[in-house]
């Protein structure tokens, strides 16, 4: 599902100097495996979430996810790649305030011209089943402020699983949420995976989201290392 070789990722400073996050990594994932990428936070977590999901195209080195491979494509051929192929879950939810759940899990649809292929009704039953998949069938119509932060994560959730994707990719999902709202999040991607057999890559600096994955990688100094053995991640 997802192949990374020797990615190389620099930032400048604040003194100007090139700041390497990513020294030659490497990472292969396979289909419906739950990863967890650990690290303090400014390691470089993010960054690797976002080469992977296509966002970040300024490395040198080799990526290919879902048989696609990212090194090279256009900002429109990346677009489409997202839209088809990888769902974000991000610890600040990014829900739009003004919209219901139901109209924030069908955003994608206005962004990847679902909403010219498929009639309003169409999107509106995957929208709801996206929801009821996360337990919110009978909150459709409450917008963010009327919701708990476990269930606007819920919502985002639902608006990653909108679009169908093969690969979802989470940055610190839990970051916001308490002990127990938390658990139920990782409860459901272990679901996802196990059942479902849905890829997800999760980064976090929480021990109780690394427990629960199948795999644990850790990025230190720029690569990944088995997170248990200290081993080159395979």
């Amino acid at each position: 599902m997802i192949s990374l070789r020797g990615v190389r990722k620099r930032y400048p400073d604040a003194e100007g100097a090139m700041l390497e996050v990513l020294s030659g990594a490497d990472l292969s994932v396979a289909e419906g495996e739950l990863v967890a990428i650990v690290g303090p936070s400014g390691c470089g977590k993010s960054t690797l979430l976002n080469v992977i999901g296509g966002l970040d195209t300024d490395y040198t080195g080799e990526v290919e996810v879902a048989g696609q491979r990212l090194t090279g494509l256009s900002d429109k051929a990346l677009a489409a790649f997202r839209n088809r192929t990888v769902g974000f879950v991000f610890q600040s939810f990014n829900l739009l305030a003004p919209l219901n759940a139901l109209e924030n899990v069908m955003l994608p649809s206005f962004f990847g011209g679902a909403a010219a292929s498929e009639g309003q009704q169409e999107l509106e039953a995957r929208a709801r089943a996206a929801l009821d998949r996360v337990g919110l069938a009978g909150k459709a119509k409450r917008r963010p402020p009327e919701l708990s932060g476990g269930e606007r994560q819920r919502v985002a959730i639902a608006r990653a699983l909108f679009g169908r994707p093969r690969l979802i990719l989470c940055d610190e999902p839990t970051g916001n949420l308490d002990a127990k709202t938390g658990a139920e999040v990782i409860d459901f991607f272990l679901r996802l995976s196990q059942e479902d057999r849905q890829t997800l890559v999760v980064v976090t600096h929480e021990e109780r989201v690394s427990k629960a994955a199948g795999r644990v990688l850790r990025l230190r100094e720029g690569q990944l290392i088995d997170g248990r053995e200290g081993a080159a991640a395979p």
